[in-house]
């Protein structure tokens, strides 16, 4: 797997291009994961005193070759002063990459595989997860899980964002949408999209709390759901009506329903 992501960042001499139609759509990516963050562990940043706030980010992609997209430090804004972001990669090439592109901001990078974290036990603050997951043999996603629950710390947060199985149809138009993203073909070897069921059945399982759900992606209203999740009148409306219904105070999910055309899933979930 390493010498495939290797060869993979070998074959992009430069930055990831985009097409015009692809550039337009760039601030939507930046938003989506920027509300994503300001969901999972922005309250978690600023109740941060004294000690600096640990942030393992999982897969240097956009840190490396995807600046257009975003990078964790333009998701994290000004919070980043209260920051230390330690990302890790799998690929030397991607790692070396990242360092260099990130210079100023001294991006603290890690080689290493995320079914071997090579960190010790509650380490991390929060753990963001932005679709790697999916790019672990299914097989291996409860190792994955088990990792993350061993660095995290106690009432540490975890997000998870990974592809999902969808319809024919739909993954048509997701290889379409990439093609007139990029101007070109763009396909991955190690790629297995996960049922969210089985997903959170591994969490669960291995001790950790859900707390929210959310369908994303690439034709899916997301960054709408995100700011309604985020809203404190939702909070205190909404939420605690469907409480009061369920006689309950279990995580209320977001049903794939509302969003048919999500080829993405988010699950937040602490220790």
């Amino acid at each position: 797997m390493r010498e495939y992501w290797d060869s993979v960042s070998d074959s992009l001499v430069s930055s990831m291009q985009y097409s015009k139609f692809g550039l337009h759509l760039a601030p939507f990516w930046r938003l989506e994961r920027k509300l994503i963050i300001g969901l999972c562990i922005m309250h978690l940043i600023k109740k941060t005193e004294g000690d600096r706030f640990l942030l393992l980010k999982s897969d240097l992609w956009n840190e490396a070759l995807d600046s257009k997209g975003g990078n964790i430090y333009d998701f994290l804004g000004a919070a980043i002063e209260l920051v230390d972001v330690i990302g890790i990669d799998i690929s030397p090439q991607i790692c070396r990459r990242a360092k260099r592109n990130n210079c100023s901001q001294e991006l603290d990078v890690a080689c290493g595989d995320i079914r071997s974290l090579p960190f010790e036990q509650m380490t991390y603050d929060a753990i963001l997860d932005l679709s790697t997951l999916d790019h672990i043999p299914a097989s291996q996603t409860s190792l994955v899980i088990q990792e993350y629950y061993r660095v995290l710390k106690t009432r540490g947060i975890l997000c998870l964002v990974f592809d999902t199985p969808t319809c024919r149809i739909l993954r048509y138009l997701r290889k379409l949408f990439n093609y007139v993203r990029y101007g070109s073909r763009l396909s991955f070897n190690y790629w297995w999209p996960l049922p969210p069921d089985r997903v959170r059945h591994h969490l669960i399982e291995s001790g950790f709390i859900i707390l929210n759900e959310i369908p994303l992606g690439l034709f899916s209203l997301s960054p709408v759901f995100l700011k309604i999740a985020k809203s404190r009148f939702v909070d205190t409306a909404f939420y605690k009506y469907l409480y009061h219904l369920r006689g309950t105070r279990d995580p209320v999910r977001i049903p794939r329903q509302l969003l048919p055309l999500s080829t993405q899933y988010m699950i937040i979930v602490t220790k």
